[in-house]
């Protein structure tokens, strides 16, 4: 029943997908015959989703040939899901409101996208597909039906730009790390000024582009996002946190939470914890995997407390 209901998100999420699109279209706007000829997607952003589909077309071909139908509907879904509609479409929402050439040029990639993603569909949503296929605005020389059109291949979709899918996947990670700390902490949307010092050279080049910092503000909904070098000092009386060796993430707290409140909040959740995992240790028959489980949630509280610790003392310093 799990697979089954997965499927039906899955169906209203391209039905959504699709609906944005349409509404964003304008009376004027015509597809492109050849994309790559007569499209310049010079926008990070652009790229990227490209470079995405490249990656969708690719595994779908390479699933089809291994007999792996499961592995193409994977990356059927995870593309339309995770990456065109909760990054992309997101992203854009704020350019296709204005009357640009950028607007005019996301107008282009969401056809192309959507119809490259259409064609890969249709062995297996062959309905739905054709519905789409004869909703999008027609090229001079489409074929008339879906399942007439050819099956899309690497050799007319190849826009991959690895270096640029590692930087947006960071942008993915802070975008979960700043959300997550709005919610924990209550603070409301467009408000927490987030500041981001990236150790490596040539991946704090690429977040720096207004596209990409653009992104990042939009989907973690921060009030402000600002990127430092290894060499600039960081903000002082801010929260750290620390994904990996290459990043931090200073959160500028002060006014939006009291840190002695949330350090007594922070312990009393530890004590709860203690509590349970003693009471489960005294088992006969204890579950190993939920205690490992029980053992790393410690460990997370254990490391946040000191972090706050640290930021209040910085406060009062």
């Amino acid at each position: 029943m799990g697979h089954i209901d997965s499927k039906r998100r899955m169906c209203n999420k391209i039905w959504q997908g699709f609906h944005f699109f349409q509404s964003n279209l304008g009376p004027d706007f015509k597809p492109a015959v050849n994309f790559k000829a007569d499209v310049t997607a010079s926008d990070l952003m652009d790229q990227w989703i490209l470079s995405r589909l490249s990656h969708m077309v690719m595994s779908c071909d390479t699933n089809f040939q291994d007999y792996k139908l499961h592995g193409v509907t994977e990356s059927l879904q995870t593309f339309w899901i995770n990456d065109f509609c909760d990054i992309y479409l997101e992203s854009v929402k704020a350019v296709l409101r204005e009357n640009t050439s950028r607007a005019n040029t996301v107008r282009q990639v969401m056809c192309f996208c959507i119809d490259t993603f259409v064609r890969a569909l249709s062995p297996f949503m062959p309905y739905l597909s054709e519905e789409l296929y004869q909703r999008l605005p027609m090229a001079t020389d489409r074929p008339e039906s879906v399942c007439i059109s050819s099956y899309p291949s690497i050799q007319h979709v190849s826009f991959l730009r690895e270096k640029l899918e590692e930087a947006v996947s960071t942008v993915k990670l802070l975008k979960t790390i700043i959300l997550s700390a709005q919610v924990r902490y209550s603070i409301k949307s467009r408000t927490l000024p987030v500041v981001i010092q990236v150790n490596d050279g040539e991946l704090l080049q690429t977040l720096s582009d207004p596209s990409l910092v653009r992104t990042l503000q939009t989907l973690s909904k921060a009030g402000s996002v600002h990127l430092l070098s290894p060499h600039q000092a960081p903000p002082t009386g801010s929260l750290t946190l620390t994904p990996n060796s290459q990043l931090q993430v200073f959160l500028k707290l002060k006014g939006f939470l009291n840190p002695l409140k949330e350090i007594e909040r922070l312990e009393n959740k530890l004590k709860r914890l203690e509590k349970t995992m003693k009471n489960k240790s005294k088992r006969k028959k204890d579950n190993t995997a939920e205690f490992a489980k029980l053992q790393e949630e410690r460990d997370s509280y254990i490391k946040e407390i000191a972090d706050m610790k640290k930021y209040e003392m910085e406060q009062t310093e």
